[in-house]
Order: structure tokens, then C-alpha cells, then sequence
């Protein structure tokens, strides 16, 4: 099973993107060079897709994806 970031798009108060992200690696993780380069491209998928979605709905329902976390 790859592991991925479980993601919920949705608004601030003011209609501006908010992404809620579950699992987030937290204190004291441990993640090696490669980890985090798998990270940061979920990271960045998620913000591209958080962005995307602002333009394409109001949010008034939340929409909820998965990034995985691939080489």
C-alpha cells in the first residue's frame, strides 16, 4: 500500500483556499532526502489542486482527496 496525504479542500471565512490535511508528519519525524522530496511533491500537487478547485467551485462542499507519497 503506498502511503499518501489524505486532503479535505475547502475555504477560509473570506472564500480564500484552505486545505486540511490528515496523517501530516509531525514532530520529531524522520524523513530522509528522498521522503521529503516525496512530501514536497504532494505538497505542491495539493496547493496547485487547492488553487484549481478556488477557481471551479464556491466550496460550499468541502472536496476530499489523496496524494499519494511516490518516488
Amino acid at each position: 500500500m503506498t502511503p499518501s496525504l489524505k486532503v479535505k479542500h475547502t475555504a477560509t471565512r473570506l472564500g480564500a483556499p484552505l486545505a486540511i490535511i490528515d496523517q501530516l508528519p509531525g514532530d520529531g519525524a524522520e524523513l530522509t532526502p528522498a521522503q521529503l522530496r516525496q512530501l514536497a511533491a504532494a505538497l505542491n500537487a495539493v496547493a496547485d489542486e487547492s488553487e484549481l478547485l478556488s477557481d471551479t467551485t464556491r466550496r460550499r462542499i468541502p472536496v476530499r482527496r489523496e496524494y499519494p507519497l511516490e518516488a
